[in-house]
């Protein structure tokens, strides 16, 4: 694993962009997560335990693939697969332009969106009985 550059920090989860070699020998981008300073030694939240249920988590093309997971200097980290693609705003409000143009395709285009995101959580809920 190489840490490429450091993502947005969050109270919980720090996040970083690097390559791992698969053994096919190619890297590959992917997205490392591990928890924030020693939030873990004061049992504010079970990392480990988190860590193993997302391996659980069946695969499906509407989430995000979980690559492995790594230890380096004590840390646990989840790699997930680097996905190169825009915010869901960003998305929505790059066709305003055009929509009265095309409204049909854009409403459709939106319908599309939201029925994957549900269709992501629907698989979490059934996994976890939550909704994330």
């Amino acid at each position: 694993m190489c840490l490429i550059h450091s993502m947005n920090s969050g109270n919980l989860v720090s996040r970083w962009v690097g390559t791992i070699s698969l053994p096919n020998h190619h890297k590959k981008c992917a997205v490392f997560s591990t928890v924030v300073g020693n939030i873990v030694n004061r049992g504010e939240i079970h990392w480990d335990n988190f860590v193993k249920r997302v391996q659980d988590i069946p695969k499906h093309n509407n989430l995000v693939k979980l690559e492995g997971i790594c230890i380096n200097q004590a840390n646990l980290y989840m790699v997930h697969e680097h996905l190169t693609c825009s915010s869901l705003e960003c998305l929505l409000t790059s066709n305003q332009s055009t929509q009265s143009e095309n409204e049909t395709l854009w409403n459709a285009e939106i319908a599309s969106y939201l029925i994957d995101i549900l269709e992501g959580l629907r698989i979490l809920h059934s996994f976890w009985g939550i909704c994330c």
